[in-house]
């Protein structure tokens, strides 16, 4: 495994993990996540310890579903208390299959007990991507090296098992 197939490869850590306080308004909670474009808030105590993590599907689930009041409904009262979480050396495959497995988009990294960044299933797949865009660019030039080398070898017959046919 190389080092890029770890969490922290693809991870937002440091200044951009954005955090509430059970004690915070839902109100609150949806502002931060339209400023910061995010789809979760790590919900925090004062000595920086995970209470709990708000997404929003909590919200919608939980406030918009229940026609319950934004303004006066505190994030403790639907906040998910049980946080499944990452160190930053957490292979992806790994953080991906604990994600699926509990049917989780967004997974809070821990450094020595502390949040110091998030990763989301979108991360996830933006790394795949690029990682599979790379393979098919030096596959692509692999191949175009092949067909310099040896001209008319992309124009070989091949039977339905896709054997080269002679």
């Amino acid at each position: 495994m190389s080092i890029d197939d770890r969490v922290f490869s693809v991870a937002r850590c440091g200044d951009k993990v954005v955090t509430i306080t059970p004690d915070d308004l839902i109100k609150s909670a949806v502002s931060k996540m339209a400023t910061h474009n995010i789809g979760s808030l790590l919900v925090i105590d004062d000595h920086g310890r995970i209470k709990g993590i708000l997404t929003e599907r909590d919200i919608v689930g939980k406030i918009v579903n229940n026609s319950k009041d934004p303004n006066r409904s505190r994030v403790s009262s639907v906040m998910t208390r049980r946080v499944i979480t990452c160190s930053m050396d957490t292979p992806l495959v790994l953080a991906q299959q604990t994600m699926t497995k509990h049917g989780i988009r967004h997974m809070p990294i821990l450094k020595d007990g502390r949040p110091v960044g998030m990763i989301s299933n979108r991360d996830i797949l933006a790394h795949q991507l690029v990682t599979a865009r790379n393979t098919v660019r030096k596959q692509s030039e692999v191949f175009a090296n092949l067909e310099a080398a040896y001209p008319g070898i992309n124009r070989l017959k091949h039977d339905d098992s896709g054997r080269i046919v002679i």
